[in-house]
């Protein structure tokens, strides 16, 4: 992902450990990537739109996608981070990091939001795995993923989901971000922002 003239590279986000951890998504994961993907058609088929396959899907298929996450990683573009159980040996979804205004740009989607967040915002996005009885519920993960970014300080937090994924929309709503208009936007997305004025629940 090409970055904009004078735009510094974002900084690699802090690496959780704990009762529930997030580590960078690396090829080193690969086989519990894979396992967590295809154990979650629904997860992935609400995520995505449909847009990644997981009939079928491999190993070797899942390799090249992880090692494109890895070289923009180490960019500084985007981050995408797999969210693992306490001993780690158990992936229980993932969460990514883009730019907000890539995104606009590419799609020409409007938001109601201010300039200087558009420019400089990070889009979350994340999803986990089918079976809720292994894994913690949305609303812990969006706690998780609030405090991360913020000790990551590197940019605003805009949340995007689908409306699909209604955990996670709950979760969104249930924690106090507020919606945010969007417009002239090709899928239909869910956007959320924390109105840093108001305290979290």
């Amino acid at each position: 992902m090409a970055r904009y003239p004078g735009q510094a590279p974002w900084p690699e986000p802090p690496t959780v450990h704990g009762d529930v951890s997030l580590v960078p998504l690396t090829r080193g994961l690969a086989e519990l990537d894979t396992v967590a993907y295809r154990s979650s058609p629904q997860a992935i088929g609400s995520h995505s739109a449909g847009r990644w396959p997981t009939s079928g899907f491999t190993l070797e298929a899942n390799l090249p996608l992880l090692a494109a996450h890895e070289t923009e990683h180490e960019a500084g573009d985007a981050f995408a981070f797999a969210i693992l159980g306490p001993r780690g040996d158990e992936e229980w979804g993932c969460v990514y990091l883009r730019p907000l205004r890539a995104h606009g740009e590419r799609t020409h989607t409007g938001l109601a939001l201010p300039e200087s967040t558009i420019r400089s915002a990070a889009v979350a996005t994340f999803w986990l795995i089918d079976d809720d009885a292994r894994r913690p519920p949305a609303t812990e993960v969006v706690r998780l993923i609030e405090g991360w970014t913020e000790a990551w300080g590197a940019a605003p937090v805009v949340f995007r989901c689908r409306p699909e994924e209604r955990e996670s929309v709950s979760a969104l709503e249930g924690a106090g971000l507020d919606r945010v208009h969007a417009s002239a936007q090709p899928m239909p997305y869910l956007w959320f922002v924390r109105d840093r004025g108001r305290p979290q629940q």
